[in-house]
């Protein structure tokens, strides 16, 4: 909208383009001083948001410096730099609201300020003050005038005093009327310096906070480098591990239930004695009374010792506290409990010697049962393959014989003795079984398991040494025909692992030479 202008040489003449004029002049100032006050107040709505999203990233940035991601104890340095970089995130969101604040605070007690000001002072003062003083002295003036115009010609030696009156009364009015058409051009001159100075300086300070945003960008440019770089080898690295992961799953599904039994662990150490390598460990049912109760056994062949670690809500709850209930037991003597007595599968007594009924532990399985009979065998020994004649015919130590054609591994937990006998020939010999006439040792609580045999060499007779020169020569033939197969192993095999027990290789016919056996395979 284009306003006339306000002349002052109309203020003499009052006439109705000036009066019209300052009529148009009040209503413009008056939408422009609602529309201050809108702006005003969008500036405060504006303000208090922003304080509101800064309190919001300030917590943000706190969140982060705070957090604290665990990660194992054999990860890389890059996968420990994790925390860092969250907390260098943190502590730049931080500097950026550092500098949020400085705005805020300079846009509030600056620019809001002084639109209030300008507003509530200077327009009040002309929009209301000056012109309700210049409609006061144009009505006065208007009621003196009509007076002195109704006086009558009776009342001529009045006429010179309301002359001079009406004179001064004029005189007022026109000065009210320069002074309101002054403050009107004067409002109207600040106002444009003086709001347009202000919203100056609220943008200025938006800005400013624009660049310090942007020079703490700049700072982080290299660290965000890094972290793009940290960035691509997690990438790799989950790539590598996807990839891997099929194949260890597939690995540890067949291969899983044996290393963890023999798996090297600390976790124990207390319940060892100082050992480091538990023998076996895995979850057992403890018969109490008449309840059976679930437990985390670990056994350690080097103490003998079978610590116990209950399990209800282990997940939950501390495991420290929960391993200092655990409670740990001296293993004299274990066998096969008999079906008949404790009407459960997979069963084995243990003689403790802190308990005089001592234990009965439910394993999970047959096979669990076996490995849990075996780790507690204090007379297993080992087996260390010899060298062969050739380098080629080596067979390395942790190599599992199977059975020759046509024979089938015996169980060695349902030993027949009678097909045993049946095996030597119908030879029966006056020396008991326990008696090392035949080279053989067997313990004398023997609970119908294959004998184990000591590890110290027992002296033979005079018909022993073709039996063990066969067994050398099969071991090393077998070697020869395998060692694609087991070229890589490198456990320790136990000596009752062996799928077909050395003991059953002690009757079997020797052949004529070592060459027809190699023929056979």
């Amino acid at each position: 909208m284009v306003l006339e202008p306000i002349e002052f040489s109309e203020c003499y003449g009052d006439t109705p383009w000036f009066r019209q004029s300052l009529y148009q002049h009040e209503v413009a100032l008056d939408n422009t001083m609602k529309n201050m006050k809108n702006i005003e107040s969008q500036c405060r709505k504006l303000i208090a948001s922003t304080k509101k999203l800064s309190v919001a990233q300030r917590e943000f940035a706190d969140t982060l410096k705070e957090m604290n991601i665990e990660v194992e104890h054999s990860a890389a340095d890059s996968e420990k730099a994790f925390d860092k970089c969250l907390h260098k995130f943190g502590q730049v969101v931080g500097e950026v609201e550092v500098e949020r604040m400085q705005l805020l605070d300079k846009a509030e007690f600056e620019c809001l300020k002084r639109l209030e000001r300008f507003r509530e002072d200077d327009a009040k003062k002309v929009l209301q003050e000056e012109k309700k003083k210049y409609a006061k002295e144009a009505k006065k003036f208007q009621q003196n005038q009509n007076k002195y115009l109704s006086m009558k010609t009776e009342r001529a030696k009045d006429f010179r005093e309301a002359d001079i009156q009406m004179n001064r009364q004029q005189e007022e009015f026109r000065k009210a009327s320069l002074q309101y058409a002054a403050d009107l051009k004067l409002f109207q001159g600040k106002m444009q310096f003086e709001f347009l100075d202000t919203l100056s300086t609220f943008l200025n300070a938006w800005m400013n906070f624009y660049h310090a945003g942007n020079a703490i960008q700049e700072s982080l440019r290299p660290f965000v480098v890094d972290v793009k770089d940290e960035v691509s080898k997690a990438k790799e690295r989950y790539t590598k591990l996807a990839s891997e992961t099929p194949d260890i799953t597939e690995d540890m599904l067949q291969n899983g239930p044996r290393r963890a039994s023999l798996v090297n662990d600390t976790r124990f150490e207390f319940a060892s004695c100082g050992s480091r390598r538990p023998i076996k460990e895995g979850y057992v049912n403890v018969q109490e009374k008449k309840k059976w109760t679930k437990y985390y056994g670990v056994y350690t062949q080097e103490s003998r010792m079978l610590t116990l670690v209950p399990i209800k809500q282990a997940s939950k709850a501390d495991l420290n506290e929960v391993l200092e209930t655990s409670t740990s037991y001296k293993v004299l003597q274990r066998e096969r409990a008999p079906y008949d007595r404790v009407q459960k599968r997979f069963c084995i007594d243990v003689t403790v010697g802190e308990l005089i009924d001592g234990l009965v532990l439910q394993a999970l399985s047959e096979e669990d049962c076996r490995e849990w009979v075996d780790a507690m065998d204090e007379n297993q020994i080992v087996i260390n393959m010899k060298k062969s004649r050739s380098e080629a015919g080596r067979l390395p130590a942790g190599t599992v014989l199977p059975p020759p054609p046509g024979r089938t591994a015996p169980d060695p937990f349902a030993v027949d003795w009678e097909s045993r006998e049946a095996r030597r020939g119908g030879v029966q010999y006056d020396e008991p079984e326990t008696s090392t006439a035949h080279g053989r040792r067997e313990p004398e609580n023997f609970v119908g398991r294959t004998p184990v045999y000591a590890a110290e060499e027992p002296r033979e007779p005079h018909f022993q040494a073709p039996i063990r020169e066969f067994e050398e020569t099969l071991h090393e033939s077998y070697a020869k025909a395998t060692e694609p197969q087991t070229k890589n192993v490198k456990e320790t095999v136990y000596y009752e692992e062996l799928l077909w027990p050395a003991e059953e290789l002690r009757y079997l016919p020797l052949p004529s030479s070592v060459t027809d056996y190699e023929e056979s395979f």
